[in-house]
């Protein structure tokens, strides 16, 4: 890819549990030892020395929700001289291609936050539990696709991250369900700043991506941008992007806003673009530090430099509920959003995929996801 400076390159790596094993790709080697407790949870520590004999290291502490088969990777997103892909089975090749309507939908998923405003312990489920729901999820919340046909719709989830652990059980529990019935090959990408810092959604969004795009087991054909508060409550809400000239909107309808589109929305939620698409527009904005106006600024990116429009299914059931939750004090408004939107078609060929300077500090592959911890860089 000669527009997301910084790509890397993937090299496949197995990664042997309980053994202190050495791997030699090039000039560099890797050392990886892993401790398993009889609680499940898991001291891990990666150690490796790259070309230029700088020694990076990683160390976590993980509790009883983490799991004893996850994988856990260190790689830099500008400077990678290696990287590591989880082994595993690749997409089921039966001969007889999916219908275009999958014969598993069942229309309302009944989506329930209750739990957690009653304090109830046995809600939303624990990871494990997600895990144990959904047996056919390999490493990476990779789901390889039904077994009986030949699906096309190849999907990465994108979901910028920070401190919303509960949100995102309930997340994984409704959409892992939703994306099997639908028949889609799929992975769950989970981009979490790893810093104290002002939240930078843009730099996320951007940094999934790249990783994505380069995951060589799923070639994912579609990208989703989705907040991890938003859930759709129907099945039938298809994940399946436009491709040409149309760039899907789904979250247009949502329970904060009695189910109308309006309130200055534009794109912001859930919305999925092409490879080519996305790349055109040269993604999203790095320069939005705090809350507000990313989803404004690349809607103006779809319009005028992708020439794009922007699809919003009319069907009555395309719904989502937002899970209610108080401000994070380290996303806080942005002042100068204003001043940003009004200068982003100056800004726009030269911030973005092609200027982004943020850096990846680890991937952990878990069951029910694939957690990139990023640092965006600092404003």
């Amino acid at each position: 890819m000669k527009n997301l400076g910084g790509v890397f390159c993937r090299k496949q790596c197995v990664v042997a549990v309980l053994l202190l094993a050495t791997f030699y790709l090039g000039m560099n080697f890797v050392t990886i030892e892993i401790y398993v407790k009889k609680n499940l949870s898991l001291k891990k520590r990666i150690k490796y020395n790259v070309t230029n004999d700088k020694t990076q290291t990683f160390s976590d502490q993980v509790g009883s929700e983490i799991y004893a088969d996850s994988n856990i990777h260190d790689v830099n997103l500008n400077s990678i001289s290696l990287s590591f892909e989880h082994t595993t089975s690749a997409s089921r090749t039966a001969d007889i291609p999916c219908p275009d309507e999958s014969p598993l939908l069942k229309g309302p998923v009944g989506v329930n936050f209750e739990g957690a405003e009653k304090n109830d312990s046995n809600w939303p489920p624990t990871f494990e539990e997600i895990a144990a729901a959904y047996p056919t999820l390999e490493n990476g919340g990779y789901y390889p696709g039904p077994s009986n046909c030949r699906t096309e719709n190849t999907l990465a989830i994108i979901i910028p991250f920070r401190d919303r652990e509960e949100h995102l059980r309930f997340f994984l529990y409704y959409i892992h369900g939703i994306l099997q019935r639908q028949q889609a090959r799929y992975r769950i990408f989970v981009v979490e700043q790893d810093d104290d810092q002002i939240f930078n959604k843009g730099q996320l969004m951007n940094t999934g991506f790249i990783y994505a795009h380069n995951d060589t087991t799923l070639h994912p054909k579609c990208f989703f941008f989705h907040d991890v508060d938003t859930v759709s409550e129907d099945d039938r809400t298809l994940y399946r992007c436009r491709g040409g000239n149309e760039v899907l909107h789904l979250s247009h309808r949502i329970d904060k806003f009695n189910y109308r589109f309006c309130c200055g929305m534009t794109v912001g939620g859930v919305i999925g673009m092409t490879n080519e698409q996305f790349q055109k527009l040269n993604g999203f904005s790095n320069a939005y530090y705090g809350w507000g106006a990313e989803d404004d600024d690349i809607n103006a990116r779809i319009i005028w430099i992708g020439r794009f429009s922007i699809y919003r299914p009319p069907d009555d059931y395309i719904r989502f509920k937002m899970i209610r939750h108080e401000n994070d004090k380290k996303n806080p408004k942005n002042n100068e959003r204003g001043a940003l939107l009004d200068s982003w078609n100056k800004r726009q060929s030269k911030d973005g995929l092609n200027s982004l300077q943020s850096t990846i500090t680890s991937v952990v592959e878990y069951p029910t996801h694939t957690r990139i911890l990023v640092k965006p860089k600092p404003k």
